[in-house]
């Protein structure tokens, strides 16, 4: 069965991309929005639910063709920069997301398994670590602020 084929006009443009982090053309534009385990995110429009990625592709590169699935070029699932997306056959598609193949990672710290999450090399966990660290720090003293005053 063919999945719902967003159409340009149809899909609010300031409701997607207020949950999205837009930037630069070569980064991914991750949804901020809830993720569920497949990792792609999801908006509800009209009582159906879209793939932000889809709805993204539609509204920038037009209708996606019948018969094609789109595939990240990053391999974000959820990313939703259209000029990460390509439409291709969904043998394509299954043919190029082999979990766990090599490859440089993002920041170039050397090979390591592509997953569903991101890279898993040291250097990526050790980085992402830290980022959470100084989040929740800054989160505690937001918090001791508010109680403050």
């Amino acid at each position: 069965m063919a999945k719902p084929n967003p159409v340009p006009g149809h899909i609010p443009h300031p409701r997607l991309w207020s949950w999205v982090d837009v930037g630069q053309l070569h980064q991914c534009w991750e949804w901020r929005g809830k993720l569920p385990p497949n990792g792609y995110g999801r908006m509800m429009f009209r009582g159906t639910a879209h793939m932000s990625h889809r709805v993204a592709y539609a509204l920038m590169r037009g209708p996606i063709p019948e018969g094609l699935v789109i595939d990240h070029l990053c391999r974000n699932r959820a990313c939703c920069n259209p000029w990460h997306l390509e439409p291709v056959t969904n043998g394509e598609n299954v043919r190029r997301g082999e979990v766990g193949r090599k490859k440089t990672a993002p920041r170039g710290h050397g090979e390591y398994a592509q997953y569903q999450d991101g890279c898993r090399c040291d250097e990526c966990r050790k980085a992402n670590a830290e980022r959470g660290r100084r989040d929740s720090a800054r989160r505690r003293m937001e918090r001791l602020a508010a109680c403050k005053s």
